[in-house]
């Protein structure tokens, strides 16, 4: 008889670390993803713009940065929707720096599919300014 009871107890223990240990693990899955942002603009006029990785893939709950190259022709650059949608529950604009990415957090409950968006980089050549927009995706995943 006294079996019995210390089995129902072994299991609802064991059920209990369970939980527990899916709960941890899925806490423990949300990542970063850095997406690296450079610009080269020569004083001949000719631009140059690498965005690595040019679709990012994040699992629902990821984080995405932008980080701007050190040695890029562009202080700063600013992402922006291209369609209105978004997978952040903070909307955009996102700014950044050589020294502070731009970053976008919170995913939104839900979030899924495809989100394109523009990367704006201003283009020191010379004297002169020049705008130039990039348009890359995120896709989010049913994770």
């Amino acid at each position: 008889m006294r079996s019995l009871p210390l089995l129902v107890a072994g299991a609802v223990g064991v059920s209990t670390l369970a939980l527990v240990g899916t709960d941890l693990r899925s806490t423990s899955r949300r990542a970063t993803v850095n997406v690296d942002v450079d610009v080269r603009c020569p004083a001949n006029g000719s631009v140059t713009v690498t965005v690595d990785p040019w679709r990012a893939v994040l699992n629902r709950g990821d984080d995405i940065q932008w980080t701007l190259r050190g040695n890029a022709s562009s202080d700063s650059l600013e992402i922006t929707s291209k369609t209105g949608r978004w997978p952040f529950t903070q909307q955009p604009p996102r700014r950044g720096t050589k020294a502070n990415a731009a970053r976008a957090a919170d995913m939104a409950p839900g979030a899924s599919g495809r989100y394109r968006y523009n990367i704006k980089l201003w283009c020191v050549q010379g004297n002169d300014t020049n705008v130039v927009v990039v348009d890359p995706d995120i896709d989010v995943g049913d994770e």
